[in-house]
């Protein structure tokens, strides 16, 4: 993705296993809406130690304004208290498959700090928001003796009065509120970062064992971890072309990093009965390499990829 000029939210918790899930699915929504802001245009990423959120940069002033207090009015709809630190900073970033980048997420980042136990939300902005807001309410105070300095303000959600409360809140709905804290919302996170866990580029090696036998690759153990990693990240190019000559050539430059030609005669040979024994074709594949050198374990790289009951030679290549 190109580089994009963007408002970027950091948000942390006071809590070790937030309810991310839960946040992203209704509590963030709420507030933008409530502030005027399009949930839509948004793009948020689970990164360490919170959530990164990046909106267009238009909306930095609304971020600034009435989002805090929204935001802070939806946080008793969660299952638990939640205290929320957020860092607001404005900038040109980047995005590859890992999340966003580049001075304005750095600077969110170090702005984020949860939230003091008398308050749920914690806003912090840098002078670039402070420049491009203009002049704010009195909510805001200066951190002068930071370097560069930012500018604060705080704000607690409206609590329900004992008059509205459910009259039939019991222990056992709190138990079961408890419960899905504690279980459903840790597994939520699993699932979140499960495709970077699976990724042919990071896994560890024993991953890498169990998707070779999850995804029908032959033989893994003719494979180092290197070429098991390029393997499994163009698997799906390679078994779309299983049993051609190019899907040959490239299993062969994937193993041993060696060029190689295959010369295919072409032809199809039937049985002449029901259940007969398959007769050998006339003319086997010749596979040409571009090196002397012996290739271990070559002869069942090359079976593995040849439809079954065609035979083949090993011939060096000779350059014209």
């Amino acid at each position: 993705m190109a580089d994009r000029y963007r408002a970027v939210l950091a948000i942390v918790t006071d809590v070790s296993a937030p309810p991310w899930g839960e946040l992203t699915r209704s509590v963030l929504p709420t507030a933008f809406n409530e502030s005027g802001l399009d949930w839509q245009e948004v793009d948020y990423v689970r990164s360490a130690p919170g959530l990164l959120v990046a909106a267009p940069a238009a909306t930095a002033g609304r971020l600034a304004e009435g989002f805090v207090q929204a935001l802070a009015d939806a946080l008793p709809g969660l299952s638990g208290p939640v205290r929320l630190g957020l860092g607001l900073a404005v900038g040109i970033c980047h995005r590859d498959a890992k999340g966003w980048f580049g001075d304005a997420v750095t600077t969110a980042r170090r702005l984020a700090k949860p939230a003091s136990t008398s308050e749920d939300v914690r806003l912090a902005i840098s002078t670039v928001v402070q420049d491009i807001v203009g002049a704010f309410g009195p909510d805001y105070t200066e951190v002068a003796d930071a370097e560069p300095p930012y500018w604060v303000r705080m704000a607690s959600g409206r609590r329900l009065s004992p008059a509205v409360l459910p009259a039939r809140v019991t222990p056992a709905v709190t138990d079961i509120a408890e419960v899905v804290h504690t279980i459903a919302e840790p597994v939520a996170s699993f699932a979140e970062q499960l495709p970077l866990m699976l990724s042919s580029d990071v896994a560890p090696s024993d991953v890498l064992a169990w998707m070779y036998r999850a995804l029908g690759v032959d033989s893994p153990r003719l494979l180092d971890d290197r070429n098991g990693r390029r393997l499994l990240s163009r698997l799906m190019r390679c078994y779309k072309r299983r049993g051609t000559a190019s899907g040959l050539a490239e299993l062969i430059e994937l193993r041993y990093g060696v060029d190689a030609e295959i010369l295919d005669p072409g032809g199809t040979t039937w049985s002449t009965s029901f259940r007969a024994p398959l007769r050998q074709p006339p003319a086997s594949v010749t596979v040409f390499l571009d090196t002397d050198k012996p290739l271990d374990g070559l002869d069942e790289v090359i079976r593995s990829a040849l439809p079954v009951g065609v035979g083949f030679q090993i011939s060096r290549r000779q350059h014209r």
